[in-house]
């Protein structure tokens, strides 16, 4: 059974391959390939909580990696239906990995019992409506989206390029 993390670097293996075979098209036909801009030099979007330490500590890390982002506060200027929805499908993960499950608010409204009766358009609803039930930190990128601040996996995702 593959774990998440392999089957999104698979997925990302497959951009490599194809992106390396335009590459050699271009070659081919004497033409200069279109500039690559690294995943980590585009715009970045981190959506977080001012007061989360986790939040913190990857805005922290983010820095010292050199990756320019923009800081979107997730509680004042919370994701709407239609971002969340374009970055779940994009992302590859169980719509569950969006949910803050250790926040307040998820445990106030018995969200554990409750999303397992609700499709993934009411949960996707549910989302857009509090910022706060939205995991933080949230990393858009062209390429990847990330949930939560999990050091290993951003080291992999963000410096592939």
């Amino acid at each position: 059974m593959r774990t998440q993390m392999e089957t999104r670097l698979n997925k990302f293996r497959c951009f490599e391959v194809e992106e390396r075979l335009k590459e050699m098209r271009f070659q081919l036909l004497n033409l200069s390939p279109p500039k690559r801009t690294g995943g980590i030099k585009m715009k970045t979007t981190v959506l977080c909580y001012e007061r989360c330490s986790t939040c913190k500590k990857a805005l922290n890390w983010l820095k010292e990696q050199g990756v320019e982002y923009e800081q979107r506060p997730i509680k004042e200027q919370n994701p709407t239906k239609e971002e969340l929805t374009e970055w779940y499908r994009r992302s590859g993960l169980p719509l569950k990995r969006f949910f803050n499950t250790s926040g307040n608010l998820y445990k106030e409204m018995n969200l554990k019992e409750k999303l397992a009766s609700m499709s993934e358009e009411e949960q996707l609803a549910l989302l857009s409506t509090d910022g706060m039930l939205v995991k933080r930190p949230l990393v858009v990128t062209k390429d990847h989206i990330l949930t939560g601040f999990k050091e290993e996996e951003w080291k992999v995702l963000l410096n592939e390029n």
